[in-house]
């Protein structure tokens, strides 16, 4: 007897399960899939690893029979870009009257955007910003003293990426930036954080360079760059093409 069967048992309903709730794969993929897995499953005894081996290479094939498909991989990756867009042009209460109109038409209604070079831009831009953000929240989870644990020059293309996008920064990264500016000793790293922060237009940036003004640990340098950061007016930028429409690249992060 195979004393492994009872833990590939547990494999292959566990796989049953997640393809069941996995609704973004095509349903005609998931029920060949569904179909191949009921198949091993009923015949355990006879699941050696020539077997195993040839749902895999079958799994494989569908897979990129999928994805050469008109209507497979790239048709879903295209609507699922342009669903993603919807935040850069819509505001939070649209948005919520789009996923209302969803529930209300049993998903029949699904709002995306129409796919365009500057949307597709602005999205590129998103993605990044989020990309960068998430780092930075890692490396503020990870260590209260940045400097010992990270590579200080990553941390910096990501505040200086930031901070050349200010414009379409969201709140999450100026909250971020004031964080690796405290977990920090390193000057060059402090000044990045701080013009990131004078970057980044929204309240919440200037908000944070206050608070961090007020910081009664901080060492005198520290101190010092935050009151220069805080009384240097900075240089006019123009405004974005994406900031002047009425949604903005902003995406929640």
């Amino acid at each position: 007897m195979d004393v492994n069967q009872p833990s590939r048992l547990r494999t292959y309903s566990q796989l049953k399960l997640l393809l069941s709730l996995n609704q973004s794969l095509d349903p005609e993929l998931r029920d060949r899939i569904g179909e191949r897995l009921e198949k091993v499953s009923l015949n355990p005894m006879e699941n050696d690893l020539q077997v195993e081996a040839k749902v895999a290479a079958e799994q494989y094939a569908a897979l990129l029979a999928y994805a050469k498909r008109p209507d497979g991989l790239r048709l879903k990756l295209s609507k699922d870009r342009r669903l993603e867009m919807v935040a850069l042009e819509h505001g939070r209460r649209e948005r919520v009257l789009f996923q209302l109109a969803n529930i209300l038409t049993l998903g029949k209604y699904t709002h995306r955007e129409k796919a365009q070079p500057e949307l597709e831009a602005r999205l590129d831009v998103a993605r990044r910003l989020a990309y960068h953000t998430r780092f930075l929240h890692e490396v503020v989870r990870s260590s209260p003293q940045v400097d010992v644990a990270w590579d200080l020059e990553k941390i910096k293309q990501s505040l200086r990426y930031i901070a050349d996008h200010g414009s379409n920064a969201a709140s999450k990264s100026a909250t971020v930036a004031a964080k690796i500016f405290v977990r920090t000793q390193d000057n060059d790293t402090r000044r990045s954080c701080l013009e990131t922060l004078s970057h980044i237009n929204n309240p919440k940036a200037k908000n944070e360079l206050l608070r961090l003004s007020r910081i009664k640990e901080l060492d005198q340098a520290g101190k010092d760059l935050v009151v220069f950061f805080l009384t240097t007016p900075r240089e006019s930028e123009p405004m974005s093409v994406s900031t002047e429409k009425s949604g903005s690249t902003r995406v929640d992060q």
